[in-house]
């Protein structure tokens, strides 16, 4: 992930209403405000989105984000804001129209595609730390996962942004 802060590029691994959700992390509450859980994963719309201290164009940008599709995981939920973390555990505020229901994934951990969800599924390709996957199925603790032209099975504890089922 490309990250911008105050100025100096950093290559990374990677009347408004109130928090919709409490700050207790391990809660799964519905938003009265979106009508999706709080926390769920989202992913960047856009190549260009302005993370900020917060909910408000008024707040100073934190980050600036250049990788549309990367998962962020929605914490809180303002009036058109989103509290999210990244991938690299930071926590900004993002305009809601900058994020996207798309399901996508970063790889955490370099892991083998497979063509069955399995480990003795035959290995399609090798898919490094920091890799961006979509996410297309899931099964018994596997994903499938598109990258590229690939399309195959890993396992889900080797990527952030989804989990599997």
């Amino acid at each position: 992930m490309i990250r911008v802060m105050v100025g100096i590029l950093f290559f990374g691994g990677f009347g408004m209403a109130g928090p919709a959700v409490a700050d207790d992390p391990g809660a799964i509450r519905i938003s009265h405000i979106s009508g999706k859980p709080v926390p769920r994963f989202e992913s960047l719309r856009y190549d260009r989105v302005n993370g900020r201290a917060g909910p408000s164009l008024e707040h100073p940008i934190r980050w600036r984000y250049e990788r549309a599709g990367l998962p962020v995981m929605i914490l809180k939920e303002t009036e058109g804001w989103r509290y999210v973390q990244d991938p690299d555990g930071d926590e900004v505020w993002l305009h809601a129209r900058m994020l996207s229901s798309a399901q996508t994934a970063v790889v955490t951990d370099a892991t083998l595609m497979r063509a069955k969800p399995s480990e003795e599924g035959r290995a399609l390709a090798r898919l490094h730390e920091g890799v961006q996957v979509e996410i297309l199925e899931y099964s018994d603790g596997f994903i499938r996962v598109g990258s590229g032209r690939y399309r195959g099975w890993i396992d889900g504890d080797a990527i952030w942004g989804q989990t599997a089922d």
